[in-house]
């Protein structure tokens, strides 16, 4: 029920308590307390790095909840992709030790999926009388949990500077697995707040 900032100490934990989701992985303990995903106090903490000193604030809202219905969309149809740059020896240890951490869970998290998938099959084939578009209990603790967010990152947009929106629809919020998919829309969605950032550089901010 309290905002824990991490600002030092070990990146790799850092990010493995901020992405602690409910259900999914387990708490991550730190200095005596149990850290979940910091999505369910602060989902876009644009005043946290306002506080630490950011002349620049660029928000990314993945949650969407003014979307449309996920539309089965494939990362395919992004022509756009992220160029490659070199690694620092660092980053290259983190980006691995997190890449092992998401296949270790990977198939905890495409169970989700598959129980989602099976409810709406039973809804459908067991009882005529129900709608099809009808969200089954996973899609609506989904929806839920992003309702319960969205109040906040909407207050949050309007204080940073440049808001990136990918187009994230189609990727479900279990979905760990689709990191390309996710990763070519935030590349193509990045593209396109490039030249207001431009813009805000050249006149400091």
């Amino acid at each position: 029920m309290e905002e824990i900032v991490l600002s030092e100490g070990s990146v790799v934990e850092a990010v493995r308590a901020s992405i602690s989701m409910p259900m999914i992985f387990t708490p991550v303990k730190w200095r005596g307390r149990f850290l979940i995903d910091g999505g369910a106090v602060n989902p876009m903490p644009v005043n946290v790095v306002r506080n630490m000193g950011a002349e620049i604030v660029i928000a990314v809202n993945t949650v969407g909840i003014a979307q449309h219905k996920r539309r089965r969309q494939s990362a395919k149809e992004v022509k756009d992709k992220p160029a490659s740059y070199p690694e620092s020896t660092r980053l290259a240890i983190v980006k691995r030790r997190l890449n092992s951490l998401i296949r270790g869970n990977k198939d905890r998290l495409k169970i989700f999926d598959e129980l989602s998938d099976a409810a709406r099959t039973r809804v459908y084939t067991g009882n005529r009388k129900i709608d099809p578009q009808t969200p089954n209990i996973f899609e609506v603790f989904i929806q839920v949990f992003n309702a319960m967010q969205y109040e906040k990152i909407r207050l949050a947009t309007k204080s940073a500077d440049i808001v990136i929106e990918p187009d994230v629809s189609s990727i479900g919020m279990f979905a760990f697995y689709k990191a390309d998919e996710a990763i070519a829309q935030g590349y193509k969605a990045t593209k396109k707040i490039l030249p207001k950032l431009q813009e805000l550089i050249h006149c400091g901010g």
